[in-house]
């Protein structure tokens, strides 16, 4: 017989009228209810062996059923880990170390939250994250379709969206000049890209969340932020013109 570590089965005799059973287990079995009937119910271990029954009937006679080899197949486990931060738009890999045999089904949650069986072909195995939550795994169930536990946990977090909003004079002289302002938010430096009528201009590595240019347009003109993105190379969103 084969069966999964700690797996609960149930075993029997012929049951004689009179007669008393003893019941050998494998190490690390136990047995569970009546130890002297002809049909028990054993869970495993973790060690193979061998189920031995001693039938003793009515007048005494003792007879030594035939031994039952029993091999027992290791439990599988799934160690979830590598934490970290990320862009909204970004994935965190996630690490699923797996044991038993392959290929496995593994229940994995999010916040609790269970969610649907991911398929894995071999061991170790990545999950490319893009939901923010603390990851766990639920169960693993191996080609042996033994299941085991998941161990350990993972969280996923974002940073913050970075924003960058441009203002400035709207009405002005001619010939004369404004103060272009753009005041950014995230982690510097920034990188941001503003246009002017259209016409971009590129800006690297700014070093604060205030930029100022003077500008002196010969005509009416827009600026408006067409693109950014902080030190954490997350990408943000913009608002305002001037």
């Amino acid at each position: 017989d084969i069966v999964c570590a700690l797996e609960t089965s149930v075993y029997s005799v012929p049951d004689s009228v009179g007669s008393v059973y003893l019941w050998s287990l494998p190490p690390g079995a136990a047995l569970v209810g009546n130890p002297s009937g002809a049909s028990v119910t054993i869970t495993f271990g973790t060690v193979s062996g061998n189920i031995t029954v001693r039938e003793t009937n009515a007048a005494g006679c003792i007879t030594n059923h035939t031994p039952l080899p029993v091999t027992v197949r290791p439990q599988p486990t799934g160690i979830i880990s590598n934490s970290g931060t990320i862009c909204a738009e970004g994935t965190q890999p996630i690490n699923m170390t797996l044991t038993g045999t392959g290929p496995w089904n593994v229940t994995y949650a999010i916040n609790g939250a269970l969610q649907p069986v991911l398929p894995v072909a071999a061991s170790p195995h990545t999950l490319n994250a893009n939901t923010a939550g603390g990851y766990t795994i639920v169960s693993v169930t191996d080609a042996n379709l033994c299941t085991g536990p998941g161990i350990g946990s993972a969280t996923v977090s974002y940073y913050p969206v970075p924003t960058a909003t441009i203002s400035g004079t709207t009405e002005m002289c001619a010939g004369g000049s404004a103060i272009l302002t753009i005041t950014l938010t995230g982690a510097a430096p920034y990188d941001f890209t503003y246009t002017v009528n259209g016409a971009p201009v590129v800006v690297t590595n700014h070093p604060t969340t205030v930029y100022t240019a003077t500008v002196t347009p010969a005509v009416n003109t827009t600026y408006a932020v067409t693109a950014m993105n902080d030190n954490n190379g997350c990408l943000g969103t913009f608002a305002g013109t001037a």
